[in-house]
């Protein structure tokens, strides 16, 4: 891929292989296929409606009072970015055109496998592997700018994903290196599994392989999904028997899902992060330039300190979140590695994609869910007066119809503070992620497996969450 890849790219399909095409398992569809033919529920993709659309999506990322959310660390966005490039990967639908869902080639596996770490294994992409080794990552290297990381005074010589000699990360996935903290997430994949290599002593990657992915798709039930909707009783039901609605076969990953419910990370991103000792309240630009060219491999006083991302008990003080709401980073609206000018803007591109894939309205799959319907008053609340002139133009039009994205940030905004998703958000991510696990003949919770590697400061075992896979990978300290 070339170096200016970035997320929400589109390329060419002369740049992917007919084989790598061939091989994929999946396609994106429709959750609620029905919902997706009604022309109630579909917002027409003419050019007026696109306008609004951006100056919609520009809007919210311009609009003041934009708030911490104490109950969700930082780190909690990025992890969240990592596992979308788990499970979803589509660098060619058209935002420009009309689409069916259903003709739209999804590159992961929805499995929840770490194809983005381990790519197509050694055998077939040995460049990932550590062939002096056996069965281990291959890691990469810091360019010496004195200390940085978790550990004031000490600099880091191996804290880097694999790169090339342009710079370029040899990884599973191109985009777990777009910005400084997801590629040292990519980093610390790496080292945990290499570090369950280490434990288990055989140098037998297969073997080290399941174990690092039973631990982390635990982790993302048990810590990630319950950390963001704040319900883990829905989480264990659904897990157990299964999802309520997306039951339709054969499985096609839903857009009501990659396109708008699972997109609610982006309102979470901050304009401003503590890094490490070194940078403090450092801008979203410098997340995104300091993985590119001439700052890599990644300077050494620049390595994360995750405990400033995710809360390990250390005494330093952690990022928050921004509350899941209407508001987005005033970052986003000028997003680096894209040429098309309303490619920058993330809130608007979100919007028009939705439009342009035909994902069901707002109010429609509240309707077909059984669950009561966000008013007009309750989407208006807390918007800002452009904000709310566009959601009142020609006959409240997005007030009547309002994209699923933008209904499931503002769901969360009125009926949560902010705090964790709505009932309509929260239902579609969980149910998305018990069908993969239940499709998926390999994932944890057919083999009877509970967490056996130790936890960060001496916890009980049989539970693993983030803090925990970061601990024993040794990025903590």
């Amino acid at each position: 891929m070339p170096r200016t890849y970035g997320h929400g790219k589109r390329i060419s399909i002369a740049n992917v292989s007919r084989s790598a095409r061939h091989a994929c398992v999946d396609r994106f569809g429709y959750m609620f296929p029905g919902l997706a033919r009604r022309r109630r529920c579909q917002l027409p993709a003419d050019q007026a409606v696109r306008a609004d659309l951006i100056a919609l999506g520009e809007e919210i990322a311009a609009k003041p009072g934009d708030t911490d959310n104490p109950n969700i660390s930082a780190g909690y966005t990025y992890w969240g970015q990592f596992i979308d490039h788990d499970i979803t990967f589509d660098p060619f639908s058209d935002i420009d055109a009309v689409q069916n869902a259903n003709t739209v080639q999804n590159m992961r596996t929805p499995s929840l496998d770490l194809d983005c770490v381990y790519g197509r294994g050694p055998g077939v992409d040995p460049a990932l592997f550590d062939q002096a080794n056996p069965g281990k990552m291959l890691l990469g290297t810091n360019t010496s700018q004195g200390p940085g990381g978790p550990n004031p005074g000490e600099t880091k010589t191996d804290f880097d994903v694999p790169r090339n000699s342009q710079g370029t990360a040899i990884i599973g996935d191109p985009r777990n290196d777009e910005n400084l903290i997801v590629s040292q997430l990519q980093h610390a994949f790496l080292r945990f599994h290499d570090a369950v290599v280490d434990q288990q002593g055989t140098g037998d990657f297969a073997a080290a392989r399941e174990s690092v992915v039973h631990h982390y798709q635990w982790a993302v039930v048990n810590d990630f999904l319950k950390t963001i909707t704040g319900r883990p009783a829905l989480v264990d039901n659904t897990i157990a028997n299964g999802p309520r609605f997306f039951r339709r076969r054969p499985f096609r990953m839903p857009v009501e899902f990659a396109v708008a419910a699972y997109r609610f990370g982006h309102s979470m991103i901050r304009d401003n992060y503590d890094i490490n000792q070194n940078f403090i309240n450092e801008p979203l630009d410098q997340i995104f330039r300091f993985v590119r060219p001439p700052l890599v491999p990644v300077l050494s006083n620049w390595v994360v300190d995750f405990n400033r991302f995710f809360d390990t008990g250390s005494g330093v003080t952690v990022n928050a979140s921004k509350s899941i709401d209407s508001n987005l980073a005033v970052g986003l609206n000028s997003l680096p590695g894209q040429v098309i000018a309303k490619m920058k803007r993330l809130g608007g591109r979100n919007l028009e994609r939705s439009v342009a894939l035909g994902v069901p309205t707002g109010q429609c799959v509240a309707r077909r869910m059984g669950i009561r319907r966000l008013t007009p008053a309750e989407l208006l609340q807390g918007a800002s007066p452009t904000e709310a002139q566009l959601l009142q133009k020609s006959n409240s039009r997005l007030i009547k119809k309002t994209p699923l994205w933008y209904y499931i940030l503002k769901e969360s905004e009125v009926k949560e503070n902010g705090e964790r998703l709505g009932r309509v958000g929260a239902r579609i991510v969980v149910d998305v992620f018990a069908r993969m696990l239940h499709e998926s003949s390999t994932s944890y919770i057919h083999s009877g497996f509970t967490p056996t590697l130790p936890r960060h400061g001496g916890a009980p075992a049989g539970d693993f969450t983030m803090v925990d896979l970061l601990s024993f990978a040794g990025v903590l300290s």
